[in-house]
């Protein structure tokens, strides 16, 4: 491989194992969400940070879709430790239409590495139990490890 092709590949992937399949592409990066990419298990990592609400919120989980829709990734892995508090109306907004997105794009699993703010750990609870979802399995973790186990678990896919 060449120095430049090997540059290009850093800019854009950062290493987790040596090859490819075992890297991820970083999809989008703002202040409060970055966007991964797993080449090698095929799902989405979501890493929030800080307070993201109503307009900014919604602009965030319109780059998730639209992520999904380039990747065809069908499990979501959102890691929400560092994310702030939700507010009841972006909870509402998540339930009724986010979450139906997800499901219509194709996505099967979603598992949510929950917040350490407390109140937001609530919210989290509240709006899976909202959720307007018929096949996608939604679940909460208290770690990546668990929640990244899960996730490429081949009995926990379900063919609706």
């Amino acid at each position: 491989m060449t120095q430049v092709t090997e540059s290009l590949l850093a800019d854009r992937y950062f290493c987790i194992g040596k090859t490819k399949n075992e890297m991820q592409e970083v999809l989008f990066q703002r202040e409060n969400l970055t966007i991964h990419y797993h080449h090698g298990h095929g799902y989405l990592v979501l890493e929030w940070n800080g307070f993201a609400e109503g307009k900014n919120f919604r602009e965030l989980a319109d780059e998730i879709i639209a992520a999904i829709g380039k990747t065809k990734a069908k499990s979501v892995l959102s890691d929400n430790t560092n994310w702030k508090v939700i507010s009841p109306n972006d909870q509402g907004w998540a339930a009724h239409n986010w979450f139906p997105r997800l499901e219509e794009q194709g996505v099967k699993r979603l598992a949510t590495v929950l917040s350490n703010d407390i109140f937001n750990r609530a919210a989290e609870r509240s709006i899976e139990g909202m959720a307007e979802v018929d096949c996608l399995q939604i679940r909460n973790f208290g770690s990546l490890d668990e929640a990244r186990s899960w996730l490429t678990e081949s009995k926990s896919i379900i063919n609706c």
